[in-house]
């Protein structure tokens, strides 16, 4: 159908008025009552959004905001049986897609590393003493890891599950934007004149993950999977508080666990997967809870 179907559409309507003589409707047919269908915004559910929105996430900087995976998530887990191994990557690869995310290839890079152990405190000790670097590929460039105060909890944790995240910032191009080694050569950024957008955001490159299997307590496979995905995938704060939310991060807090992904859990994935991360922080926790709101509603 051509694309000026519509214009063509009032012109022949207005030929046809001309020729056509009006009849006023009876009194009792004319509605004199418009109706007007919509939403009605509610302060109180988009508070509670926003909650949960600030109460699980942690940026690693407060002028990029949140980070993601750019690429598919490829999982590898050790000192793990070979039946484990492949039950936990096959959950892991299923609740990873809840991201819109594609499935990775056979031979994909691992972006995530789970470690299982028998002593979490000691490996992570054991790892941030010997292997620092791995901590802080960038050195300290401000915007890539969680501060010093924060990998020192990663390895004095007694928690059952430990984590650490790589990001790096990127400009619209993609193009890694980190303090160059050689003076004289800062990196290229494109600005941008506004107060909603930057021309930054953060990209979440792999996360580290160690699991003390003396700790996990009842906790099924399919929970853990489950738990070590959201770990994985989004920023998770350690010290967050989710009571009062469905949410498999309650898995360890003490309170009923939920045997599976949640509704809220799957609703957050996609947002944050979806969602402009070249808006401003404070830009992005309304947006993200906006659509997290929108997405428990579908």
């Amino acid at each position: 159908m051509p694309k000026y179907w519509f214009f063509t559409l009032l012109f022949a309507r207005a030929a046809l008025a001309q020729d056509t003589v009006s009849t006023p409707l009876p009194a009792d047919e004319v509605e004199d009552e418009i109706l007007i269908t919509g939403e009605r915004y509610d302060p109180g559910r988009i508070k509670i959004m926003l909650d949960f929105v600030n109460e699980l996430g942690d940026p690693v900087n407060r002028d990029t905001g949140f980070a993601r995976l750019d690429h598919p998530a490829c999982f590898r887990i050790h000192n793990a049986s070979s039946a484990v191994t492949d039950y936990l990557l096959k959950r892991l690869a299923a609740a990873a897609l809840e991201t819109g995310m594609q499935a990775p290839s056979a031979t994909c890079k691992p972006n995530v590393d789970i470690i299982m152990s028998d002593d979490g405190k000691l490996t992570a000790t054991n790892m941030v003493e010997n292997r620092r670097s791995f901590f802080k590929p960038f050195g300290n460039a401000e915007g890539t890891t969680q501060d010093s105060h924060a990998l020192s909890e990663f390895r004095s944790s007694s928690a059952p599950v430990r984590w650490w995240q790589i990001t790096v910032p990127i400009d619209r191009a993609g193009n890694p934007v980190v303090p160059s080694p050689n003076p004289g050569e800062p990196p290229y950024v494109a600005a941008t004149n506004s107060h909603l957008s930057s021309g930054l955001r953060d990209q979440l490159l792999g996360t580290l993950i160690i699991v003390d299997i003396n700790k996990l307590g009842e906790a099924t496979w399919d929970q853990l999977a489950d738990y070590l995905a959201m770990v994985a995938l989004v920023q998770v704060d350690p010290h967050a508080s989710l009571t009062g939310f469905d949410s498999i991060l309650n898995l360890f807090s003490g309170n009923t666990a939920p045997a599976a992904l949640t509704e809220w859990d799957k609703a957050y994935l996609q947002s944050l997967y979806s969602m402009n991360l070249y808006m401003l922080p404070h830009v992005q926790k309304a947006q993200l809870a906006n659509k997290l709101m929108r997405t428990l509603d579908k």
